[in-house]
């Protein structure tokens, strides 16, 4: 809904997703600290755009890929000429291109075989020692929503409606695996 980001930065505590978010940006200014002004910042499935103005106000050259064209018109109007059309899983920019790049509540709408070609995506338009910073949904997350997630669809499913897109959980183990298969050797997971 508009005004999320505007409630964020009055009271980062007065929603979850509020609060989600404030940790979240949290964790990703605390993954870029250490990158120079000439840094090239790439947010894979950028939405509206939000973290791109962040990053930017932080001086640092970020761009944003969104294929949502209604998102993608917002990111626009907060970063006009930062923002391109394309797909976590065919970007198009050229190998090497980035220093890091992040893909925010993406990655857990993909199976497992859609999520090895995101990797090997974002791999690519990495430069070597890039770094890439995303989320992804804990099947033993303490705040249950595996569970939740679960009985939503099924209550969607018994009332004969479309589920919402489905989320899929994985474990840091899991997580470990599909990055090792991908060629990645050094991965934090934060909860």
């Amino acid at each position: 809904r508009p005004g999320l980001y505007q409630d964020l930065e009055r009271d980062p505590f007065a929603t979850g997703f509020t609060y989600g978010r404030h940790k979240l940006h949290l964790l990703l200014k605390r993954a870029l600290k250490d990158l120079g002004a000439s840094s090239r910042v790439l947010d894979v499935g950028c939405g509206s755009g939000e973290q791109v103005r962040m990053c930017r106000s932080m001086g640092l050259k970020a761009e944003g890929l969104e294929p949502s064209s209604s998102l993608r018109s917002v990111a626009l109007r907060l970063n006009p000429g930062a923002v391109v059309d394309g797909s976590v899983l065919k970007m198009p920019f050229d190998d090497e291109s980035f220093d890091f790049a992040y893909c925010i509540e993406v990655l857990r709408y993909f199976p497992a075989d859609a999520r090895l070609v995101a990797y090997r995506e974002a791999l690519r338009v990495l430069k070597p020692g890039g770094r890439f910073f995303f989320t992804m949904a804990n099947r033993y997350a303490l705040d249950g929503f595996s569970i939740y997630s679960g009985i939503r669809s099924l209550a969607y499913r018994v009332r004969g409606v479309a589920p919402p897109p489905a989320t899929y959980f994985v474990t840091p183990r899991q997580l470990r695996r599909e990055l090792r298969a991908v060629g990645v050797r050094e991965v934090a997971c934060s909860g």
